[in-house]
């Protein structure tokens, strides 16, 4: 369809593959405005479907459109043997289902591949049963934004080569052992506020290599639980830290913020599960042994309570003029050694909290006191090794 409008309303099936000969049917939209309000197939389990929107086409989903084999709901499903592949236009939906249990061939494939326009969504849930794979790859131009939880699982692969795709968390599910969210150029940002669900991504990956990583994940204001397929996990994360950090300018490629980038004083607090007594969840998500955890905070909360208080410092004190990669001894400014730059920074928020602005500042009298601490555990921690 290049031009017009094409409206479906009805709840029923249409666009279907012939059933008995397995051919593969298209709908192409180079232009004008598809509306579908009810239920609606395209493709079945012994063809592929595929709906391709370039152009300016418009696209609203307002019921169900099933691309591939599907049954009821109030989705967009892109199931096995289902593509949708936008390179403009605009494509809204409330919740779309990728991949979903309907077939059980181990060849099956569903692909949503955008490389351009925009597309908008409520909610995104990738995978199920059934043996197959699904894709999500956002590449080009694309803006992809969804407003609630992008959910992986089942050998499901979440890929950003270019482009930006914004959502609330990504959640990655923990018995989904070939799940996995690649990294390759473009940004993936994360927008849920301070204290909310955090994202779990497991097998993180970044293509590219140290000091020339491809790609930006975006932390915003949020937190994560990072699981990596590497032999020093902890390491290549605090890497990818370092290098979104930038010098100060939080606007490199691995794992930068946005909100720390706006806000002077905050940053990306890591940590291993056992530097904070091994938790089961970090903001609502499985944590394991080697998982790393990772959130927005005040540049000196070793703990990431949230809260720059003696606690910490005791850590920083404890650590000081010591190499060191580990946020939690107090290494707040990257360079893999605590000194008197990280204990700068966690003076400069000493009794604050997350949201608190960083213009509430310590009163004089609190600063004193803090001060003469100061003075008297570094002078102490210098004569030790002397």
């Amino acid at each position: 369809m290049d031009s017009g409008t094409f409206n479906v309303q009805s709840n029923a099936v249409c666009f279907t593959s012939d059933a008995r000969t397995g051919k593969d049917h298209q709908i192409v939209l180079a232009g004008g405005l598809l509306n579908v309000g009810g239920n609606q197939i395209i493709g079945n389990a012994n063809a592929r479907g595929t709906l391709t929107i370039s152009g300016s086409a418009e696209n609203r989903i307002a019921g169900k459109l099933s691309i591939g084999l599907g049954s009821g709901s109030t989705f967009l499903n892109v199931n096995p043997r289902g593509a949708v592949v936008q390179s403009g236009g605009t494509l809204s939906a409330g919740s779309v289902q990728i991949g979903q249990t309907l077939i059980s061939a181990t060849n099956a494939r569903a692909l949503f591949e955008t490389t351009g326009g925009v597309a908008s969504f409520g909610s995104v849930m990738m995978g199920g049963t059934g043996g197959g794979s699904s894709t999500f790859d956002v590449n080009g131009t694309a803006q992809v934004t969804v407003s609630g939880p992008f959910e992986i699982d089942d050998n499901s692969e979440l890929t950003v080569s270019n482009g930006r795709l914004r959502a609330d968390r990504v959640a990655v599910q923990p018995a989904s052992s070939l799940a996995k969210v690649s990294l390759k150029g473009g940004t993936l940002e994360l927008t849920a506020p301070v204290g909310a669900t955090g994202s779990r991504l497991r097998y993180l990956s970044f293509s590219g290599g140290t000091g020339a990583w491809n790609g930006q994940l975006d932390l915003g204001q949020s937190a994560a639980v990072i699981d990596v397929a590497s032999a020093t996990p902890f390491a290549l994360v605090a890497e990818w830290i370092r290098s979104g950090y930038a010098g100060g300018s939080w606007n490199g490629t691995g794992i930068a913020s946005s909100a720390a980038a706006a806000t002077p004083g905050t940053a990306i607090g890591y940590v291993s599960p056992a530097d904070i007594g091994s938790p089961a969840t970090f903001f609502g998500q499985p944590a394991q042994q080697f998982s790393t955890l990772i959130r927005y905070t005040l540049a000196g909360d070793a703990d990431l309570d949230g809260t720059t208080d003696i606690s910490d410092f005791a850590r920083l004190a404890a650590n000081f003029n010591t190499p060191t990669n580990r946020w939690i001894d107090g290494n707040f400014n990257y360079d893999n050694m605590t000194d008197i730059s990280d204990f700068a920074l966690l003076a400069g928020n000493f009794n604050q909290s997350l949201p608190a602005p960083r213009s509430s500042i310590p009163e004089p009298a609190a600063l004193g006191t803090f001060g003469l601490a100061v003075t008297a555990a570094l002078t102490r921690r210098r004569l030790r090794r002397k």
